[in-house]
Order: structure tokens, then C-alpha cells, then sequence
């Protein structure tokens, strides 16, 4: 039995404005690396900011087990991960394209469900397969049949998006083996973790501190992580946590419409024919993922 429609209401308004909200994550991001806060830098001053506002909080929680630290790290590094490679993406790639591939992630979960849990693969869930496949080959052949040359920008920006999903699909598979884990400990771990791989991605590439960049636009990213990032996150997790699955997949996909129609109109980024059709096969993919939730939640 789920919940009544009338109690539904609001974990659903919670889930589909965290949708609506990170499908404009791209807006701050950008700005401030247009502004200077480049790139994993703005990552790392959002997600440093955000774990030491959280820090408090989880001290006064208590301390964690050695189970818990073990299931922690196993969820949190994952995701800390993806939300970098995310960022990366979104800041240097194609939004819409990027916010595509990265929906390919309950394909991933599917498959490693499959070989980690040895849970069953339905026949709709290989339909979903087949048309995220589907969407994700039409998204990426974009570039190729349209520009007179890939460029590696916007390569690696494809590559961070499919990986970042990869990460947040092996993420969403130890949270179902490391269950009984609170809700602030894996965010806390998350965002801690995405500013250590953030440091790394800096170092990796030898980018510059922006130190002429730095006072006011600090101030901005704090802004980003304790009114946007931290909120949004509540959002999610209190709506998904009263929620079937399965409805909250459906929601999720608003995310992608709000991206869409966002870079639409705030970019000159391409939305033509090809664009649309990725766009059509991974949302119908997406729903065929969650279809067998709702069902169950019916009966």
C-alpha cells in the first residue's frame, strides 16, 4: 500500500521541484565559470562549502561504525565522483546532450543489478535497455554528422557524462546492499568526496587558482551550496523517501525537460530534429524503467 493521494501531494511537489531545480544546475555553474571560478574549481568551492556547513550537524549525529564507514565510502565516493564529472559536463558540453547521457544511468543500474544482486532482468526493462541504447547513439552521432570536426572539450564532456552516470548507477546499487545508512551521512560523504576529487581533477590539470576571482565570487558559491545544493538535495531525499520508486523516476524525467527547455533559450546550443528524437527514446526508456514500480504500487 502506498501513500493516499492526498499525503502523496507534497513528497511529490518535493521531488518534482528537486527535478525542475537540478535541470538548472548548469546556470550557476556557468556563471561562475564565466566569471572566473573556473570549472573544478567552482566544484570544489561549492562541494568544500557544503560538507563543512553539514559537518556540525553529522558530529552531533554520533559516530559511525565500521560498517557504517565501510557502506559510506562504498556509496559516497561513487557519488562524489559523479557529481564532479557531472559539473565538468554540464559546464563544458552540450546541457541537453549531457543531462541525456547521464539519464542512461538506469540502464547501468539495471545491468549491475543484474551481475551484483542477481536480480532479474525484465522484458520491459531490455525494451528500456534498447531504447536508452538507441537514444544515446542518436545523441552522440549529433556532432559527427553536423560539425566539420569533433572538438576534445566536447568529447570529454560526453565521456564525463556517461561516466558520471556510470558512477551514479553504482552508487544507487550499494544503497540497496548498505541499507539503514542515514540520509545526511551519504550527502555529507558525497559532497566531502566531490570536493577531494574535485582537488584531484585541479591537480590533474594544473589549472590556476583564480586568485583575482575569488572574494565575491566565494560568496556566490556559498550561496550555490547552502541555497541551492543542500536544499534541493533535502528535497529529493525527503520525497523519494515517502515515494514509490517508480513514481519517482517518472518525476525525475522533469530534470530533463528543464534542461532542455533552460539551454533553449539561454544558449545558442542546437535542439533540432535529432536532439528531440534522443531526447523522445531515453524518456521513453525511462518510463519503461519505471513502469513495473507503478504497477506494484497499484496492486
Amino acid at each position: 500500500m502506498g501513500l493516499t493521494p492526498q499525503k502523496s501531494l507534497l513528497p511529490m511537489l518535493a521531488v518534482s521541484l528537486s527535478a525542475v531545480l537540478w535541470g538548472l544546475w548548469w546556470i550557476p555553474l556557468r556563471w561562475l565559470d564565466d566569471r572566473g571560478l573556473r570549472g573544478d574549481w567552482a566544484s570544489f568551492a561549492i562541494f568544500g562549502l557544503a560538507s563543512l556547513a553539514l559537518l556540525p550537524l553529522v558530529i552531533r549525529r554520533g559516530r559511525w561504525s565500521a560498517d557504517q564507514i565501510k557502506a559510506l565510502l562504498a556509496i559516497g565516493v561513487p557519488l562524489g565522483i559523479a557529481l564532479v564529472m557531472w559539473n565538468h559536463a554540464v559546464i563544458h558540453g552540450n546541457v541537453i546532450r549531457v543531462v541525456l547521457l547521464f539519464y542512461l544511468s538506469p540502464i547501468w543500474a539495471t545491468l549491475m543489478a543484474r551481475f551484483m544482486l542477481a536480480a532479474p532482468i525484465r522484458p520491459t526493462r531490455w525494451l528500456a535497455i534498447i531504447l536508452g541504447l538507441a537514444g544515446a547513439a542518436v545523441i552522440l552521432e549529433v556532432d559527427i554528422l553536423t560539425s566539420d570536426r569533433v572538438s576534445a572539450e566536447y568529447s570529454s564532456a560526453d565521456v564525463m557524462a556517461l561516466l558520471s552516470g556510470v558512477c551514479f548507477a553504482f552508487a544507487a546499487t550499494k544503497t540497496r546492499v548498505h541499507t539503514g545508512v542515514r540520509e545526511l551521512d551519504k550527502t555529507f560523504v558525497s559532497v566531502l568526496a566531490a570536493a577531494g576529487v574535485a582537488l584531484l581533477f585541479i591537480v590533474a590539470t594544473k589549472t590556476p587558482p583564480p586568485f583575482q576571482a575569488v572574494g565575491g565570487l566565494l560568496a556566490v558559491a556559498s550561496g550555490v551550496a547552502l541555497f541551492f545544493l543542500l536544499p534541493t538535495t533535502a528535497l529529493l531525499l525527503w520525497g523519494a523517501g515517502l515515494l514509490d520508486p517508480g513514481r519517482v523516476a517518472i518525476l525525475l524525467l522533469l530534470e530533463v525537460l528543464t534542461a532542455a527547455i533552460s539551454s533553449a533559450l539561454l544558449t545558442s546550443e542546437p535542439l533540432g530534429l535529432r536532439q528531440l528524437l534522443g531526447c523522445a527514446l531515453i524518456l521513453a526508456a525511462g518510463l519503461m524503467e519505471s513502469a513495473p514500480g507503478l504497477r506494484r504500487q497499484k496492486a
